[in-house]
């Protein structure tokens, strides 16, 4: 395959056709090699002619059941009117390649297959913009995300042994210590739990006031922070229904800086503290931190703005303040439930965790331990999560004049997180300091690890 550069991707795509088919063709043990990264249909879409006829014969033998044969399947592309003469010559003008080179001509197949893709979708958006009430936002948008959606559709369906490979390299990565399972919480005790691991669901629900927020934003930005420390290109998105980005920022500013808020609404703060939240504000300026207050939005909305955000800069996390906030069906059950399934999708699309707040049931406060739990998500949010977290906050009740049982050491200073579910990892709780004045999370133990060396 010579001057590459000189011709274009379907020129590319009929050559490697060649070299492809004439391999396989004294070669049929590795058609199902083949078989599992490249569809007959996007071949026959692609390369026209002997190659397409050939490679779908190949792959309907081998859907059938039967022992793949040159005999056989001469035979069957004889009653199909098959040019011979076309295999004799690719036979002639190529060398017995080996499965990486069968590998890079499926690629060069599947590269023409999704340039033509693309270019029909970009011609739809040029229609769509002729539309009376086209909205530009709108039409950038499902651009972006149908672009997505199809990337992640044609890597959906696999062979097992392709699987087994990218799984192999994965845990050989783990071990040789070249990156971890999954991202970090920016909290010691909670990863020894659990992690941040792509495409799974995490709920975070409490009550009002028992820090659920503040986890999630913690989380987030201490997510923000290894991305930027690393030099990774990806980024933190948050949807934020319920505050606007001035209060976030103002108040994630505060607890990075462990300055209280009321000092500084109040003009109480010492030029100290002052000095510590300016350095604040400019240490978050440099984090790949984005926050969209929006209000009233969708999971349609959700997903077309990920997708523009991602357009700009991979999402490598992403997450909404909270879950009843999302505008779908007057029914609640219906419009909860499948807000969660939605974004649960999302998230996998997107290939990134998905960090959701929630509320709970008022079911908890009749206790007398106040313990929450996964089946107090109200409506939705158990079955989808991939984790369930829920926060207790006993200094909360006991401000309050409320009586609480829980142990002495947790009545101050403290957060109690119940890791409720965890498909890949353990349950059970994790306890966490909790500076009020503040909204900032730390480890208990004296032994600083990570990102929890501060």
């Amino acid at each position: 395959m010579t001057n590459e550069t000189e011709i274009t991707a379907n020129e590319r795509a009929q050559i490697a056709a060649k070299h492809l088919i004439g391999n396989l063709w004294y070669n049929l043990d590795a058609v199902p090699l083949i078989a599992g990264r490249l569809n007959p249909t996007v071949m026959r879409a692609t390369v026209s002619g002997p190659a397409a006829l050939a490679y779908n014969e190949m792959c309907r033998m081998l859907r059938a059941g039967g022992q793949l044969s040159a005999g056989q399947l001469e035979a069957n592309l004889k009653d199909a009117g098959f040019d011979f003469a076309w295999i004799q010559k690719a036979q002639a003008d190529i060398a017995n390649d080996g499965l990486d080179d069968l590998y890079r001509y499926v690629g060069e197949i599947q590269n023409a297959s999704d340039l033509r893709d693309v270019k029909m979708r970009c011609l739809q958006a040029v229609q769509a913009t002729n539309e009376p009430s086209a909205q530009a936002d709108k039409i950038k948008a499902d651009l972006l995300s149908s672009m997505v959606e199809t990337e992640r559709k044609s890597d959906e369906a696999k062979h097992v042994g392709i699987i087994a490979d990218e799984v192999r390299e994965e845990m050989r990565r783990i071990r040789a210590g070249e990156v971890e399972w999954g991202a970090s919480t920016g909290l010691a005790a909670l990863d020894r739990q659990m992690r941040l691991v792509n495409s799974d669901y995490i709920t975070i629900g409490a009550r009002p006031s028992q820090g659920k927020t503040s986890l999630l934003r913690w989380i987030l930005y201490k997510r923000a922070m290894e991305l930027h420390r690393s030099g990774d290109t990806g980024c933190v998105f948050l949807f934020s229904a319920d505050d606007t980005r001035k209060k976030i920022v103002r108040t994630l500013a505060s607890t990075v800086a462990s300055v209280d808020s009321k000092k500084l609404r109040n003009n109480t703060a010492t030029n100290e503290e002052w000095q510590r939240y300016e350095d604040a504000l400019n240490s978050l300026e440099d984090l790949p931190l984005y926050v969209d207050d929006s209000t009233g939005l969708t999971v349609e909305d959700i997903h077309y703005r990920t997708a523009m955000q991602n357009a700009r800069t991979p999402v490598s996390l992403l997450a909404f303040d909270y879950l009843e906030k999302i505008s779908g069906s007057d029914n609640e059950l219906s419009r909860v439930t499948g807000s969660a399934n939605g974004c649960k999708s999302i998230g996998k699309v997107f290939d990134c965790p998905f960090l959701m707040a929630s509320q709970l049931s008022k079911d908890t406060e009749n206790r007398a331990d106040k313990w929450p739990t996964s089946k107090d998500l109200k409506y939705a949010g158990e079955e989808q999560s991939d984790v369930v977290l829920t926060l207790l906050r006993p200094e909360h009740y006991i401000a309050r004049g409320e009586s609480i049982d829980c142990d002495e050491q947790d009545k101050i200073g403290r957060i109690l997180v119940n890791v409720a579910k965890n498909k890949e990892g353990d349950v059970g709780m994790v306890r966490l300091g909790f500076q009020k004045e503040f909204a900032r999370f730390y480890d208990l133990d004296m032994e600083r690890v990570g990102l929890n060396d501060y």
